[in-house]
């Protein structure tokens, strides 16, 4: 009988013993997961109903780039954003206002992207990005709860059509006139990569728009070879001060770089946009203008892994 009751009482003592589960939001007991169906798990209550009806485009919100601008991002506790800079834009530093709350995270693969997100709700904050190109992009952000009735910015990006990184590609520049026939432009380059022509006729509302130029001064004795063709502007002259090349308004513009000591070598540049007379919606030209002259004549124009050699005719 003794050995009997001492079973019991350990058989007793194995049975597992069920902790009671609460829901923090209701204060009701939760029946624990193997006595209910999967169909009453439990509702975190943390579903945003503004996106019920939401139009599927307003998380994504997009701004032209203006120095002068604070763009104002709106961010949702649970939730990363992203931000875009400009193609050919690279962070290089940054200011978070309240790294406690908020946190900033670049993209590995994506120099020109990062992504945004807090902590808690309810609160802001001031960011200050800092391009390699010298550009400063200013932000505020502020963080609602689930219950908002605001959608949240999940993708901000900032365009700029006309910007034109600077940043340096050290690869060395291999000398045309060791690998091409004598004469740059001559029959044998032209049928393996046939440059377009250049022209001395440039629409007159476009030379008299460029500021302290000297028509009687410009120079159009370039031409291309040695490279992709899909990257051959419209025109490349200068007017011995800056040299211009000048693209069609419907491709990704390149980057210039200057041919310096046998290397690419990144130069000043800016974009000028030329639009058809009396429209300032309709785009002529969009022109790279370098701000120098190469005595050498020798230029290359990249994008990407592609590239397309310049050089300075005789005329």
């Amino acid at each position: 009988m003794k050995k009997i009751f001492i079973i019991l009482f350990v058989l007793s003592i194995a049975v597992p013993v069920q902790a009671e589960i609460l829901n923090l939001s209701s204060g009701k007991k939760i029946t624990p997961a193997t006595d209910r169906a999967m169909s009453q798990d439990v509702n975190l209550n943390a579903i945003q109903k503004a996106f019920d009806a939401a139009d599927p485009r307003s998380p994504i919100k997009e701004w032209r780039y203006d120095a002068g601008v604070t763009y104002k991002i709106r961010l949702r506790e649970f939730m990363a954003s992203v931000v875009e800079l400009p193609r050919g834009e690279e962070v290089a530093d940054f200011i978070l206002g309240d790294e406690s709350v908020f946190s900033f995270i670049p993209l590995r693969n994506n120099k020109h992207a990062f992504t945004l997100s807090a902590k808690y709700p309810g609160g802001d904050t001031s960011l200050v990005v800092f391009g390699k190109s010298g550009r400063v992009y200013t932000f505020y952000l502020r963080c609602d709860t689930v219950k908002s009735t605001y959608i949240p910015n999940l993708t901000t990006r900032i365009v700029d059509e006309s910007f034109v990184s600077n940043e340096p590609i050290p690869i060395p520049y291999e000398d045309m006139e060791e690998d091409e026939p004598e004469g740059l432009g001559c029959d044998e380059c032209k049928k393996d990569n046939p440059p377009k022509l250049q022209s001395d006729k440039l629409e007159g509302e476009y030379l008299h728009s460029l500021p302290d130029v000297d028509m009687a001064k410009l120079n159009f004795n370039y031409t291309t070879s040695k490279g992709d063709a899909s990257l051959n502007p419209l025109r490349i002259f200068d007017d011995s001060h800056f040299t211009r090349f000048q693209f069609p308004p419907n491709v990704d513009l390149p980057v210039i770089y200057m041919v310096k000591d046998g290397y690419d070598t990144p130069i000043n540049s800016r974009v000028e946009v030329t639009y058809a007379p009396g429209s300032d919606t309709k785009v002529l030209y969009r022109t790279i203008v370098a701000e120098a002259i190469n005595p050498t004549g020798k230029w290359t124009i990249r994008s990407g892994e592609i590239y397309l050699c310049v050089r300075k005719t005789d005329g």
